[in-house]
């Protein structure tokens, strides 16, 4: 599929039909390694959360090669999105329930990702009936402080229009030169 755009948009350039080429491949091994790390982080809520009231499907995600960059980019980023209402949700949990110095240090970049575990093993009581380990405290931690998702879900965005963006105005200005 991507061949024949290519021929379309420029066919009398070989070499920019192979780096336009070159360019989408790279595109899809980065978005087959976001799959890989969307899946991994749903497979893991799915094994780690106690949230039977959080309706989400975590279900595995599979990229679709026939479709378009953006159409990928949309599956990944209503994931991101799920994922990120959880870790809200979760987040909020937390806040609620610990005392403000306890809740700011599971979010701490600085200390090892061992003392976060730490912290969280000391509140695993005070919310064990939404996690079934402290790991998963300190990832839901990590993501909701450093906003993880959100960018995921920018950059995604961005992928997917800027690439249909780049092709037509390429072929605009193929076509007027």
């Amino acid at each position: 599929m991507a061949a024949d755009v290519c021929d379309i948009l420029y066919p009398g350039d070989p070499m920019r039909r192979q780096k336009s080429l070159i360019l989408g491949e790279k595109i899809y091994v980065a978005l087959s390694k976001t799959f890989r790390a969307i899946n991994n982080l749903s497979k893991f809520f799915k094994m780690e959360l106690r949230v039977d009231h959080v309706k989400v499907d975590l279900s595995e995600l599979t990229m679709e090669r026939n479709e378009t960059i953006q159409h990928n980019c949309e599956i990944l980023q209503q994931r991101a999105q799920d994922l990120e209402r959880i870790v809200k949700k979760l987040n909020r949990v937390c806040q609620e329930r610990l005392e403000t110095d306890l809740y700011m240090s599971l979010g701490t970049v600085h200390q090892h990702f061992s003392d976060s575990i730490a912290v969280a093993d000391r509140v695993m009581e005070m919310v064990s009936d939404h996690f079934k380990s402290s790991s998963c405290i300190a990832v839901v931690a990590l993501i909701s402080h450093k906003k993880i998702l959100k960018q995921i879900k920018s950059v995604l965005k961005a992928m997917g229009s800027s690439f249909v963006a780049e092709t037509v105005l390429s072929a605009v200005l193929e076509l007027v030169e």
